[in-house]
């Protein structure tokens, strides 16, 4: 074997070949084998040369960085700093709210029980007043004027149930009563009349024939 490869391989392909070789081999065989093969040693190192070239040298590929920049930590810490005060301004004035409803209410509860306290002091104070009138009324006059003035009395509570019944049940309701205190009224002058005359007071003696 030769040190030249491509002359090796053309030697094993003609003994292959063996007398059909003879029908390729021309004139001009001998002289263009050296410069076929110089011809592609040369394109095949012009080839690998320029893929060589061509290809750029590998890099590792970038890695996604697990850390923030400066910038986006200090945004993230100003909205959750931001997101915090707003939460507990409104806890604030939610709590402000309820306590201000509480007070309120206990004021109106106050209010109320001492209005009411009010009122039941004057009206008991009014009973009172009431009660000690009809007792000098009922020590004062006959029979028929005492029945008078309780009869007053008894009516003016009333009055304002009669004016919101219906016209003609208060109609009836007014000529009864008016009756009635004429009645009265004729009793009252009348000095013969039951009662008129006080229980202390001594009949005349009548003389008997």
């Amino acid at each position: 074997m030769s040190d030249d490869p491509m002359a090796d391989f053309l030697a094993r392909e003609r003994a292959a070949l063996g007398a059909e070789a003879d029908l390729f081999q021309t004139e001009a065989s001998p002289s263009m084998e050296p410069m076929m093969v110089d011809s592609f040693v040369a394109e095949t190192t012009e080839t690998t040369e320029s893929t060589s070239i061509a290809q750029p040298p590998s890099q590792p590929s970038p890695q996604p960085s697990q850390q923030m920049s400066p910038e986006v930590s200090q945004f993230q810490e100003e909205w959750t700093s931001k997101q915090r005060e707003i939460v507990e301004e409104r806890d604030r004035v939610s709590t402000e709210k309820h306590q201000a409803m509480v007070e309120e209410a206990k004021r109106n509860v106050d209010k109320f029980y001492e209005e009411y306290n009010e009122k039941r002091d004057k009206a008991v104070e009014q009973n009172r007043a009431n009660q000690e009138l009809e007792l000098q009324a009922a020590s004062k006059g006959n029979l028929w004027e005492r029945v008078l003035k309780q009869i007053d009395l008894a009516t003016k509570g009333s009055e304002q149930s009669t004016q919101l019944a219906s016209a003609s049940n208060a109609g009836q309701q007014v000529r009864d009563t008016v009756r009635m205190r004429e009645l009265l009224q004729e009793l009252k002058r009348d000095k013969d009349a039951p009662g008129v005359r006080p229980k202390n007071s001594a009949e005349p003696a009548k003389a008997f024939a």
